[in-house]
């Protein structure tokens, strides 16, 4: 009987797996291997029937036709224990039942004569019994007390690979005394071998090897410098926790699983520190997955082993000479690291790339209808993610992007005033720079960038808004550089599409009441007497439209100076008659309408009194 013994995770499994493969290659002629695993199997009492079963398999396979008396005579017995009780629930003294009568066989002559035949029989039979140490203790007993008493059988060798420590443990608690569980230990295992504990040296080359191995099938590539970096901190915080073979194959699995999936979208070096960090340091990983903030705000309370290494990771992971701006500490980044992949609202740096490349290609057929899938669902981050590459585009690609963003305000919600929605407020900042931007790298393309701009712009409340934002980011930079946009012109080509559209169907029919007010505005603050005109005449030819006109003002009393502006009082008084009639005074009738409507003429009424007052 032989004994490898070694602690979990040192490769006992890998090692039983090459001696069968080196028998079953180099030595078959010789030798017929077995192999079981007690592990697989829930109830004890299948765990027996099957040790004998697959044992009388193996035999009765590879055996001539006298060495199949004997696989037949294991299957006899191995049954047996489906008829036998189990004394007071307990499968060793069944075991030891069995003992007795395989020792009681009344057939000693056919036993001799199987023992002849397997010690003539020209292969050896070589059982490989693996991961005893992860049973518990009755099942552990069990094991071994079966394999003890068909140990005697010539030519049959039992190799049993676990943990000797835990083992003699459990064998210690079943006979009440740790000294005896070693002492039947002993007693089974002739031949006992160990697994020596594996050098530094030798698991650093390991990981170096599975780590460069998975980038490469990944197809990433680190520099020189990044991989002796990679290979200090690997030596100096990994490997003294790293302990056995088995976690630097789960480390190197992990690395095989999210390099693949994260190619592109984070910085592969720290990549491999994060998974490291989750095979290792389990507590670390998840404080550095739930805090973005790890940098200012570093973790307390983790065991004794964590506390060593946290302030080291975490200072290679913002270490200040990087190859990368996607660091794990930019919120950007930070939950891609942890999540194996991109969030559905986020831009992945992929899809990024290929946006640029489209807008530099000169083919706008392509160019809208990628920025529209991206803006869909995820306009904040493809707003965010152009905005950090903006000072770094070309003109062609800036000016394109400009031009054709200005075209996507359709995709922004129409239930709010777009200057009171930021995402729309960002929007529009990103055209503006992107404009001044192209101002900045080509000064003779001036004078066509911003009014493309407005003029591409949908709705027409975002091209007001975009003319807003030029004015605000022009303001900024006019120290450093004068005025940069053509402002008179500018504002007269908007307020040529502001009146052309009113008069198509005025503002207040079609946009958020603040939307058509800051329309109509803006065309007053042009042409006041133009707008006024217009404006009177409409309400002249289309009263019932004074509903919505007033719509545009919350408060009658607070606002009514405002709305006198717009049109004479005298007008929009009578547009409201024109519009509402008796209903006027049948108070019992109430809308929003009819209560603007009113509101309206109470103040007008009041003012004009006042007046008449003051007058007399």
């Amino acid at each position: 009987m032989l004994g490898l013994f070694g602690r979990w995770g040192y490769g006992k499994s890998t090692v039983l797996n090459f001696l069968r493969v080196a028998l079953e290659q180099n030595h078959s002629g010789k030798v017929t291997v077995f192999v079981f695993n007690p592990w697989l199997f829930k109830e004890q009492e299948a765990l027996l029937r099957e040790f004998y079963a697959g044992l009388a398999r193996t035999i009765g396979a590879d055996f001539d036709k006298s060495g199949k008396d004997l696989g037949e005579w294991m299957k006899r017995y191995g049954g047996a224990f489906s008829s036998l009780p189990f004394v007071g629930g307990s499968v060793s003294k069944t075991i030891e039942a069995f003992g007795n009568d395989l020792a009681k066989d009344p057939t000693p002559d056919q036993r001799e004569r199987l023992t002849i035949i397997m010690r003539a029989a020209p292969k050896k039979v070589v059982v490989l019994i693996d991961d005893l140490d992860r049973l518990d203790l009755e099942e552990v007993m069990t094991m071994l007390k079966l394999v003890r008493l068909s140990a005697n059988f010539p030519n049959v060798i039992y190799l049993l690979a676990f943990d000797e420590e835990r083992i003699a443990r459990v064998a210690g608690n079943a006979y009440g005394d740790p000294a005896e569980g070693r002492q039947f230990l002993e007693k089974i295992i002739q031949y006992p071998f160990s697994l020596p504990a594996v050098g530094l040296d030798r698991l650093a080359k390991y990981v170096m090897r599975h780590a460069q191995s998975a980038c490469m099938d990944a197809g990433i590539e680190l520099s020189e410098k990044a991989w002796s970096e990679y290979y200090q901190v690997c030596r100096e915080l990994f490997l003294p926790h790293l302990g056995t073979p088995r976690q630097a194959i789960r480390y190197a699995n992990a690395l095989r699983f999210a390099l693949p999936m994260l190619r592109g979208e984070v910085d592969p070096f720290d990549q491999m520190i994060v998974e490291a960090t989750r095979v290792l340091f389990p507590q670390l990983y998840k404080y550095l997955r739930d805090n973005v903030d790890f940098i200012v705000n570093p973790p307390r309370d983790l065991p004794a082993n964590e506390e060593l290494v946290a302030g080291p990771l975490i200072k290679v992971l913002t270490r200040y000479n990087r190859d990368t701006s996607k660091i794990i500490s930019d919120p950007r980044y930070h939950g891609r690291y942890f999540s194996y992949a991109v969030a559905p609202d986020d831009i992945s740096d992929a899809d990024l790339e290929l946006l640029l490349k489209i807008s530099g290609d000169g083919d706008d057929t392509n160019l809208e209808p990628k920025l529209r899938e991206l803006a869909k669902d995820r306009l904040a981050s493809l707003t965010e993610r152009l905005s950090s590459r903006g000072e770094g585009l070309d003109v062609d690609r800036a000016y394109r992007l400009a031009t054709t963003l200005a075209r996507l305000g359709d995709v922004l919600p129409t239930d709010q005033a777009l200057h009171e929605q930021p995402r729309a407020v960002d929007l529009a900042g990103l055209i503006a720079h992107l404009a001044n931007h192209l101002l900045d790298i080509q000064a003779f393309r001036s004078t066509f960038v911003a009014p493309d701009v407005l003029r591409s712009a949908v709705p027409l409340p975002f091209a007001l808004l975009i003319f807003n934002e030029l004015g605000r980011v022009d303001r900024q930079e006019e120290k450093k550089h004068g005025p940069l946009q053509d402002w008179e012109g500018l504002r007269a080509m908007l307020k040529e599409r502001v009146k052309t559209d009113a008069i198509a169907n005025p503002p207040y029919n079609r946009y958020t009441p603040l939307d058509a007010y800051r329309m109509l505005y803006f065309w007053r603050s042009s042409d006041l007497d133009e707008q006024k005109a217009w404006l009177t005449e409409r309400l002249r030819s289309q009263p019932r439209e004074v509903s919505r006109f007033l719509g545009m003002f919350s408060d009658m009393m607070v606002n009514y100076q405002y709305i006198v502006e717009f049109v004479e009082p005298e007008n929009i008084v009578t547009a409201i008659t024109g519009a509402f009639g008796d209903t006027l005074s049948n108070l019992e009738r109430r809308s929003d309408d009819l209560d603007n409507a009113r509101a309206f003429l109470s103040e007008y009424r009041r003012r004009s009194m006042a007046t008449s007052e003051a007058n007399s």
